[in-house]
């Protein structure tokens, strides 16, 4: 999987956080926390110091399970997306 591609699946997951059911402060800072450092890593691109965060995705994502499941499917797009990158 490219860049790219990794890019499309962050941008389908800003787009469920907007328009999907509303998140409190806590939900809102922890997401906004990953996604800051997949960017970050992103424009760095440099792999070999995060080779985690695929895994923090995911765990971030497992507090909304229940409460919000198309965000849950959106976040676990983009830490499948992480790990084919290698990230």
């Amino acid at each position: 999987m490219s860049h790219d591609a990794l890019k499309k699946k962050l941008n389908q997951l800003q787009e469920q956080m907007a328009d999907g059911e509303p998140l409190d402060a806590q939900e809102r800072a922890t997401l906004d926390d990953v996604l800051v450092q997949i960017e970050a890593l992103l424009e760095a691109e440099d792999n070999d110091d995060d080779d985690s965060l695929a895994e923090r995705v995911r765990e971030a994502g497992l507090q909304f399970e229940e409460s919000h499941p198309n965000l849950t499917a959106a976040i676990g797009a983009v830490a499948d997306a992480l790990s084919r990158l290698g990230i």
